[in-house]
């Protein structure tokens, strides 16, 4: 089933195009990656699917229904979460208040307690802290702890804007193996990420990005196996 099909997309700051005619489709169950240098477009694609800028033409549709002028909050209650890049976890509340405060929008007969412990399933690096500040973490732990109060909602899709940026090696590991456990388990996942040997080995399709055009839709098992791209991105032979 296809969740979320974008067509056509441009997005634009006064007179430049950050997207020109961009189109993607996110089936449920997909780990899709968008990829590309700086200054691409990516993250503005991913700010258009949440409402965050302005659309000059094209369309998004969400389970089939077309919700290009939906406002953001009414994108997110419909099952859509988003990560910005910048992460945006309260720094003064605990690792608890953050991950309970994301409940506060759910059903009243939901148990959030129950959410918030199968969220940090994927991360469990963080279930013993739950009462320290989220302003002693580091940058990986507030990334895991932003991605861990997305998935408290069980939205039908998350997005991540370059859930890497900034983070240590051995940190990237273990975002990324919170981030397959939740591919493995049949979460679906847009994520824009600049590593790209870390997006390929993740995804189970890949679009490129260039000047804001969708270049090619790569599968990222023939990138693997192509020894350029092996000698480029993964440093093997």
């Amino acid at each position: 089933m296809t969740l979320l099909e974008v067509s056509g997309l441009y997005v634009s700051y006064g007179p430049i195009d950050a997207v020109r005619g961009a189109s993607i489709s996110v089936e449920r169950g997909d780990v899709v990656a968008i990829v590309g240098p700086n200054g691409a477009g990516k993250s503005s694609i991913l700010q258009a699917i949440q409402g965050l800028v302005r659309v000059r033409a094209g369309s998004v549709r969400w389970r089939g229904t077309d919700i290009t002028g939906w406002a953001p909050e009414r994108r997110a209650r419909a099952g859509i979460a988003f990560v910005p890049e910048s992460r945006g976890v309260f720094r003064t509340l605990s690792i608890g208040e953050n991950l309970r405060l994301a409940g506060c929008a759910l059903a009243a007969d939901v148990d959030v307690s129950e959410r918030v412990r199968l969220a940090l399933r994927y991360f469990p690096a963080l279930t013993d802290r739950l009462s320290e500040r989220a302003a002693v973490l580091s940058g990986g732990e507030r990334q895991q702890l932003a991605i861990g109060r997305a998935l408290v909602a069980a939205p039908e899709l998350l997005i991540l804007d370059e859930p890497s940026l900034g983070l240590a090696p051995v940190v990237l590991d273990e975002l990324f193996a919170g981030l397959a456990r939740l591919r493995d388990e049949g979460w679906t996942i847009l994520l824009v990420e600049q590593n790209v040997a870390r997006a390929v080995k993740l995804a189970d399709h890949l679009f490129s990005l260039r000047g804001g055009v969708i270049e090619r839709v790569s599968d990222p098992g023939e990138l693997l196996r192509n020894p350029s791209f092996r000698a480029k991105h993964l440093g093997l032979g």
